[in-house]
């Protein structure tokens, strides 16, 4: 019996989320989907990137293929028009999906990457699987866990040139081998690509100003079910880092999920991405899921993340907030968990936290933030509220904090929100007993 040969509209491959608000979810993507989204996705930042182009100086943009052409009035012009985005993206996005052997023929031998995710999850298998077909070689790592370790010795003994991460959960500890060792074999690393979760902005910072100055940091706002979302790019020459802005595109936007509206500036809303793809695409089968994910606005279609932004005063730059599901709800107000974990970040012996909620008779729900320190570091609740005291406002300062050896993390070294949010419920559950025994105990000596 023969097998059918698989087309582009076939599912073809079965991944899975990180979980990082329960359990992990399967997506499928058919070759089509899981090619087009890409493409779409960087397609979309083209309309800034010719802008900034048809700004750059004279210099600069002689140095650009075709730039000598361009540098006058009208070809700048021509660069900022939207008739030249359209333009460009429509043979992006239309070009035949059957393998050109053009490209990797000019990467092979050229892209080295370390790839140091789980491969069950979209950011390993995704870096890998793309690289691959493009010529790129890649490299793993070979222990069960990640080792920063193993990660520097790998980048320094095979020259490689881009490195895939996954935030603060495998850059923090690298960074810590580059202090301890220096970074002076490792200075060819070109590119380093953070996907999964954000990087802290002293994390890119130190990175790039203190160890790599050569190396471009392209901070990537992604997902499972959303791939090409959205991206920052970073070096040395910058001055500011922020941790979770990103550009708003003609496909990225904030919206209210519930109208398909845009929000408008300083309003928060749903992070989607507005595609042509069809949509083959889901949770494995989940339909009922598939459709708060695949949905209709306006004769367009919309892939929902589930993650909420705040579009920013400019309008042109949105800042992530974190997961609509976790938002805390503290006596009516809105607290969402990226803000308050973004501060308490810097506080000085902090390995990893996360924020969360705590049930309160009162307010309903109050934040609660779970700490790791550093080891040999003690820390004190006193010291992490007084920190956060001038800082944020008050409703969003953390209530209880709770300390832990072992931080909840999903597969991927992100933080596990359920886990979070169950081990601050058993804290208080225990609180509480504890408090109700000691009532008991009081009401007995007083009685005569």
């Amino acid at each position: 019996m023969l097998w059918a040969e698989q087309g582009n509209d076939d599912t073809g491959y079965n991944i899975y989320t990180g979980g990082t608000t329960g359990l992990p979810k399967e997506i499928s993507y058919c070759e089509k989907a899981m090619l087009k989204t890409a493409v779409e996705g960087l397609s979309s930042f083209l309309p800034k990137l010719l802008r900034q182009a048809s700004k750059l100086e004279s210099s600069s943009l002689r140095g650009l293929p075709g730039g000598g052409l361009l540098d006058n009035v009208k070809g700048r012009c021509l660069l900022a028009a939207a008739t030249t985005t359209r333009v460009l993206q429509w043979p992006a996005e239309h070009a035949p999906l059957f393998n050109n052997s053009m490209l990797p023929r000019r990467v092979q031998g050229r892209v080295r990457a370390l790839v140091v995710s789980p491969m069950m999850h979209s950011v390993g298998w995704g870096v890998s699987h793309a690289l691959t077909k493009m010529g790129g070689t890649v490299y793993l790592l070979e222990g069960k866990t990640y080792d920063p370790i193993e990660a520097y010795e790998i980048i320094r003994d095979h020259r490689i040139n881009f490195l895939a991460a996954i935030g603060d959960s495998t850059l923090r500890p690298l960074l810590q081998v580059l202090d301890e060792r220096g970074a002076d074999a490792v200075r060819h690393l070109g590119v380093i690509g953070s996907v999964g979760m954000p990087a802290s902005a002293d994390v890119k910072e130190r990175l790039l100003k203190t160890h790599l100055p050569e190396t471009t940091f392209v901070d990537v706002l992604d997902g499972s079910e959303i791939t090409g979302s959205s991206f920052q790019v970073y070096t040395s020459k910058d001055a500011v880092f922020n941790k979770v802005t990103f550009p708003v595109s003609d496909r990225n936007q904030i919206i209210d999920p519930e109208t398909g509206v845009p929000v408008k500036p300083g309003e928060v809303g749903e992070l989607p991405r507005r595609t042509r793809v069809p949509s083959q695409q889901g949770y494995y089968k989940d339909p009922e899921k598939t459709k708060k994910l695949i949905r209709e606005f306006n004769g367009e279609t919309w892939l929902m993340s589930g993650d909420l932004a705040r579009l920013d005063e400019d309008g042109e730059t949105f800042t992530f907030v974190g997961r609509g599901s976790e938002c805390i709800n503290t006596g009516g107000e809105k607290v969402y968990p990226d803000e308050v974990e973004s501060i308490v970040k810097k506080l000085s012996g902090v390995e990893m936290v996360g924020v969360t909620a705590t049930p309160d008779e009162k307010y309903g729900e109050l934040v609660a933030t779970v700490i790791k320190p550093a080891d040999g570091v003690k820390l004190t609740a006193e010291q992490v509220m007084t920190f956060c005291q001038d800082k944020i406002a008050g409703y969003k300062r953390p209530r209880k904090v709770i300390f832990v050896d072992e931080f909840p993390t999903t597969l991927i070294g992100k933080a596990h929100y359920k886990g979070l949010r169950d081990l601050a419920k058993q804290v208080k559950e225990r609180e509480d007993q504890a408090a109700s025994r000691e009532q008991e105990a009081s009401a007995e000596v007083s009685v005569p």
